[in-house]
């Protein structure tokens, strides 16, 4: 279930690409930070709404065709190996400084 923020920004949001809003538009509207914006925004993705944007200034919006799910999909999963392998990275660092297992270290117990 959505929380009531999630929805406030769902209703703000435009479908499709052409009817995209800027962020801080967005902030605007919500009365929140440029920060708070950007963690409502991944609060959404994160209860589940797909929220696109395209990384080229033109905002946030609802995808309304294949195209743009596409779209969407592709640029996330990009990020997303980013993100495993600056992971990997770290990890690999851990383990050369043999400062503890790296079993150790997602328990919290490094």
């Amino acid at each position: 279930m959505a929380s009531e923020k999630t929805r406030q920004l769902i209703g703000l949001l435009g479908k499709g690409e052409k009817n995209a809003v800027k962020r801080e538009q967005l902030a605007v509207y919500m009365g929140l930070s440029d920060r708070s914006m950007r963690e409502a925004v991944a609060m959404a993705r994160l209860e589940g709404v797909c929220i696109a944007n395209n990384q080229d200034g033109t905002g946030y919006y609802i995808p309304e065709n294949l195209e743009e799910y596409k779209q969407q999909y592709r640029q996330t999963k990009n990020r997303g190996r980013s993100i495993f392998a600056q992971l990997a990275a770290i990890r690999q660092g851990i383990e050369d400084l043999d400062q503890g297992s790296f079993d150790d270290l997602i328990r919290g117990e490094v």
